[in-house]
This record gives structure tokens, C-alpha cells and sequence, in this order.
């Protein structure tokens, strides 16, 4: 019996290889992840919009946790796998977010935040990242996690890294769109949806396939998967006859009535959340150039808009469809 479950411990035991005498997983911990980017186009005051594709973000407090990653190498997918699965509880989740809620208990008990699930996955990103299409044995495995609420924008991340050549592994990121629930950090279903959308737009060509979905969710009710699909769309290669009328459908033709933000934190986030999904509308029929010459007369109203990145916005669009307009009368 001993030897059998010896065995059995052998074979079902993670692979944690070691580099310089110490385990790939304590070289790991050296990155702290700062956060996920889901994409999009991002717009300062006095810059160009800029388009930028999903990634993550890491600090790392040790250069060495580089070189363990590029020595080990794929040894360690079985590991990273693991990792990238890792979540916290959701019951220790609401415990938290009850605590949180209740000054009498945060007074009295301290409850740290349910993060170590979090921490895992962000290091298994880092290595991906790293690892690159050197980690593709991985996809099969990476896969089923697109199906998962808790975890499935990791696992887009991921294959965003790895950056898969065969057109089913790419694909398969529409899996994401049939999630109906709520992620354990309380994600909505429409931002997984369009983050996936984003996802898909990283892979250009490649994802040619995915554009009947996409042009249905270019209608879709959704600011956020609206502008998500606008911009795959685009970068899929999808002829503007298509997609530019259906963008123009979902343009303000007026301004916004005044806001009065104070003391409503939600009203703030959800202007702030319209104003980016109409920048990226705006950016996307910009790219399409003389194509989107239909998109003018809105794009000049918009130059009275109260918020001056759009503004901005409206006019670099504007600016790149008569020049390509012009170029191609030539």
C-alpha cells in the first residue's frame, strides 16, 4: 500500500522544477501582479488614441525569476496550469466582503482580503508571458478554463501569450461568450464577453472566423461588447461596407444631459465606462479611413461634446478619413 500511494503521489504530484537550488514556484513569487488589461483604446488629453491589446501587469522584485523561467522552461506547464486554476473560495469571499461591510467587525476582527488564489494565477501569467508559443503543449489544458466565470479571463491572457496558430485554439476564446454568471470578483458576464472580443481582436486574421458572432454583437444592447466588436472587427478585417453603418447606428447625435456626480460614485463609473466605449467607436471608424467618410457629419458634432478626449478623439478620426480620402482621389 505504501508503495502505491508512493506512486500514486509520484505521478499525480506538481512538477516544480528547480533552477539554482531553489523551486520555480519561490522564483515566481517575485512577480506581483498589478492588475489585468483587458484592452481597448486609451485616449490621454493631448495624445493620440492608442489601441493596446489584453495583457497583464507585474512588478518583479527579482531578475533571477527570469532566468528560472527561461532554464526550466516547459517542464513547468503541469505546474502552471495549476496555477493559473487557483481561486479563492467564494464563501471566504462573502465572508470578506461582509466584514468589509460591517465597521464593528472590521474594528474588531481583522480579515485579510481572499487574494492568494489571485496571486498564483498572476504568476503563472508572468511565466506564459515569458514562455510564449514555446508553452502551446499548454492549450489543450488552457482551454476548458474559457468556460469558467472565476478564471476565464486568465486563461485568455494566457492564450493571448502564447498566442496559438491554429484556427480552432483561437477560436475556442468564443467559448467566454456563453458565460452567464458573475465571477468571483463580481465581473459581469458582459465584461468577460468583451474582453474576450478584445482577445480575439489580438489575433488578427487569425480570427477571421469569429466575425458572423461579432457582427451580431456590433447590435448587441451592450456599450461595452459593442465597441468590442467594432474594434475585432477591424482588426480581423472585416470590409467597413459592413461594419462602419452599423457603428454610425450607435453614435450620439446629441450631448449628454448635464451630470451631477456628487454622492453617486455608480453614476460616475458608468459616464466614464460610455465615454471609453465611444472612443473606441470613434478610433475604429478613424482606421477604416476614406471607407468611413459616412461617418463625418457625426464625428463634426461630436466636436462639441462636453469632455475634451472626445473631442480630441472626433477630430483625429476626422483628420485620418479626409487624409486618406485625399490620398486616394491622387
Amino acid at each position: 500500500m505504501l508503495v502505491l500511494v508512493s506512486a500514486l503521489f509520484y505521478v499525480t504530484r506538481d512538477n516544480d522544477p528547480h533552477y539554482e537550488g531553489k523551486p520555480l514556484s519561490k522564483h515566481l513569487e517575485a512577480f506581483r501582479g498589478q492588475g489585468l488589461w483587458s484592452g481597448g483604446v486609451t485616449k490621454e488629453i493631448g495624445q493620440p488614441a492608442e489601441f493596446r491589446e489584453p495583457e497583464a501587469k507585474f512588478m518583479c522584485s527579482d531578475l533571477d525569476a527570469y532566468a528560472a523561467i527561461s532554464k526550466v522552461g516547459t517542464n513547468a506547464l503541469p505546474m502552471l496550469i495549476r496555477m493559473l486554476k487557483s481561486k479563492d473560495s467564494r464563501m471566504r469571499r462573502w465572508v470578506w466582503e461582509v466584514a468589509e461591510g460591517n465597521a464593528f467587525i472590521r474594528r474588531h476582527v481583522r480579515i485579510k482580503p481572499p487574494t492568494s488564489g489571485w496571486a498564483k494565477q498572476m504568476r503563472a501569467l508572468a511565466a506564459f508571458r515569458e514562455l510564449g508559443p514555446q508553452a502551446a503543449r499548454a492549450i489543450p489544458m488552457i482551454i476548458p478554463l474559457l468556460d469558467d466565470p472565476d478564471v476565464a479571463h486568465v486563461a485568455m491572457v494566457a492564450l493571448k501569450y502564447i498566442h496559438p496558430q491554429h484556427e480552432a485554439d483561437v477560436l475556442s476564446l468564443t467559448n467566454v461568450l456563453r458565460i452567464k454568471t458573475k465571477s468571483l470578483s463580481g465581473a459581469v458576464p458582459s465584461l468577460l464577453h468583451a474582453d474576450a472580443i478584445l482577445t480575439l481582436a489580438s489575433f488578427g486574421s487569425n480570427a477571421v472566423g469569429a466575425a458572423p458572432i461579432l457582427m451580431n454583437f456590433l447590435s448587441s444592447t451592450n456599450g461595452e461588447v459593442q465597441a468590442a466588436s467594432a474594434i475585432a472587427l477591424l482588426k480581423i478585417g472585416v470590409t467597413p461596407e459592413k461594419v462602419v453603418p452599423l457603428v454610425l447606428e450607435h453614435l450620439p447625435i446629441t450631448n449628454p444631459p448635464p451630470a451631477n456626480f456628487l454622492g453617486a460614485p455608480q453614476m460616475w463609473a458608468q459616464r466614464r465606462l460610455e465615454e471609453r466605449n465611444l472612443t473606441m467607436k470613434i478610433w475604429a471608424l478613424g482606421e477604416y479611413g476614406r471607407h468611413a467618410r459616412s461617418a463625418l457629419p457625426i464625428l463634426s458634432n461630436l466636436q462639441s461634446y462636453p469632455l475634451r478626449n472626445i473631442q480630441e478623439a472626433a477630430r483625429e478620426a476626422m483628420d485620418k478619413i479626409k487624409a486618406d480620402a485625399d490620398s486616394g482621389a491622387r
